[in-house]
């Protein structure tokens, strides 16, 4: 893989989420997903799509 995390450790796998006005929620989504993929030893990365959301996500 070409691309690299900030430690410089190729990324292994990118969970992307999809958002639709998920305020409230997003922001323990996106650290429940980078816990799991800490506790799995998994070098990886969490991408957020949001599609227009009305709120602040």
């Amino acid at each position: 893989m070409s691309d690299s995390s900030a430690s410089g450790i190729p990324i292994e796998v990118s969970v992307v989420l999809p958002c639709l006005n998920e305020e409230g929620t997003i922001g323990a989504c996106v650290a429940a997903a980078s816990q799991a993929l800490r506790d799995a030893g998994i070098p990886g990365e969490v991408i957020v799509a949001d599609n227009g959301s009305a709120d602040q996500s």
